[in-house]
């Protein structure tokens, strides 16, 4: 089947939509031609590329990086939407699948225009997302998700937190964990030498905090509890985010006294990620508690699964429900640093322990959690949709 994802961002730059990327390939290789429909933003890029069996076609307007004013954001926001429309229309697709809901208005649209499937395809609480800014927004926000979830035929979500508003709604929606393929993700070998660059001793303890730098991400309730850590051996690997969020990291460790234990990667390359966790002995989610934490899942937990290391997480909604079973994962009370670092301090001081979580983490990982096993579900999803097309099923 043709299948026109649409995406209000660029797709790989300026580094790669992992999950969006995930389902496009899978789909390709399952026999179907996709093509990711998003917007270039700041311009300067090709208007249509391949990566990995689809193809990327990119639309405007070019608006630059900058914050837009309110009136100028809904302008360019109608204007992006009618663009992807246009553009996914001239394919004729078969399928239409939305990520997120800021694609959904011009997926109905099209399902509309063009009578075939439209998939939600939900990364985020979006009416929850809004409320961190406006409640009015929110509420709107709400009422558009409502009214345009009657559109949709089918639902995918990340977790079964956000899978259960779907389900009060009338759907039944596929879970897909974005997690790496197994095939890709081979249990790194430990690296004393990258371990010794970095400025780590063999007997320092190091724990690592990996991925995008966002404001309930706890970073500032891992300082406070690296106090006490640090003095015992603890070192704390930061990896990963943009130069200026890493400036900000950097100053937030210095006021609270631990930055002489702290190393700052910076952005790094995806390959450059196993190696890293490699020389790490524990890896960190410390969210903090806030209606979006409750739903969200860390993915950078199945890396640390992967990787083989034990999981200090907070005990949050999704966190818990996901990765409890594992068996890999230590919860500690989101937002406080000492139970947080009672925790950290108890893998370190259990080395045998430690292993025994890994090896419980790397296997649920290849068993459970990994890509190749929410590729089928996906695929499933698909093979009920062309079967409902030949029997000329649709909402």
């Amino acid at each position: 089947m043709r299948v026109a994802m649409l995406l209000l961002h660029d797709m790989l730059t300026p580094s790669p939509d992992i999950r969006v990327r995930k389902e496009a390939e899978t789909l390709s290789r399952a026999g179907h031609s996709v093509t990711v429909f998003c917007w270039d933003r700041e311009g300067g890029h090709r208007t249509e590329e391949s990566s990995r069996g689809f193809r990327v076609v990119r639309t405007g307007p070019h608006v630059g990086a900058a914050p837009l004013a309110l009136a100028k954001k809904v302008s360019v926001f109608r204007e992006v939407s009618k663009n992807l429309m246009e553009s996914a229309a001239s394919l004729v697709p078969e399928v239409v699948h939305a990520h997120d809901f800021e694609t959904l208005p011009a997926g109905a649209k099209l399902k509309s225009r063009l009578r075939v499937p439209l998939v939600y395809d939900s990364h985020e609480d979006w009416p929850a997302l809004e409320a961190m800014h406006s409640k009015v927004l929110s509420k709107a926000t709400q009422l558009a998700e409502r009214r345009l979830l009657k559109k949709v035929d089918l639902v995918i979500t990340i977790g079964e937190r956000l899978g259960e508003k779907f389900r009060r709604a009338g759907h039944a929606p596929t879970i897909l964990l974005n997690a790496p393929r197994a095939a890709e993700f081979p249990l790194p070998r430990r690296d004393p030498l990258l371990r010794l660059k970095l400025g780590f001793r063999e007997e320092d303890f190091v724990i690592v905090i990996s991925g995008s730098v966002f404001k309930d991400r706890g970073d500032d309730v891992l300082f406070r509890a690296m106090r006490e850590l640090g003095t015992m051996g603890a070192r704390l690997l930061v990896v990963g985010g943009r130069e200026s969020d890493v400036g900000a990291l950097r100053k937030a460790a210095d006021t609270a006294g631990v930055a002489s234990w702290c190393v700052f990667t910076g952005h790094v390359p995806a390959g450059d990620v196993p190696g890293l966790l490699s020389v790490s002995d524990a890896g960190v989610l410390p969210f903090k508690r806030t209606p979006l934490m409750e739903i969200a899942l860390g993915n950078k937990a199945f890396e640390f699964l992967a990787a083989g290391l034990p999981v200090v997480a907070s005990d949050l909604g999704e966190m818990r429900a996901t990765l409890g079973p594992s068996g890999a994962v230590v919860f500690a009370a989101p937002g406080d640093p000492a139970t947080l670092g009672a925790a950290l301090r108890g893998l370190m001081m259990d080395p045998s322990r430690r292993r025994r979580l890994g090896a419980d983490g790397r296997r649920a990982f290849e068993e459970k959690f990994a890509w190749e096993h929410q590729e089928t579900k996906l695929v499933k999803l698909y093979e009920e949709i062309s079967a409902s097309r030949q029997g000329g099923g649709g909402r």
